[in-house]
């Protein structure tokens, strides 16, 4: 987990800030907003960091559902496969 937070940490840096200005046409004032420009790359690198999580907590749930059905329906007398051979 703390090598997710630093790579996405390293990708949230590495765009470009571009600058733009702008005027209020109801009260002329004007202003300026900063946007981070990123390379293809990087936008995939985001999504591949974001969907592999997803999928890996995905997996964890599925592991933690099925032990907890299998804990509590109380089947685990029924297990005809044993679980050491010693």
């Amino acid at each position: 987990m703390v090598f997710w937070v630093i790579y996405c940490f390293f990708l949230a840096s590495s765009g470009d800030i571009i600058v733009h200005s702008a005027t209020d046409v109801c009260e002329g004032t004007s202003y300026s907003y900063r946007i981070f420009k990123y390379m293809p790359a990087v936008c995939y690198a985001f999504l591949f960091m974001l969907f592999s999580l997803f999928l890996v907590a995905i997996g964890q749930l599925v592991i933690a559902l099925c032990f907890a059905a299998w804990y509590s329906l109380g089947t685990r007398a029924q297990c005809t496969v044993p679980l050491s051979s010693g």
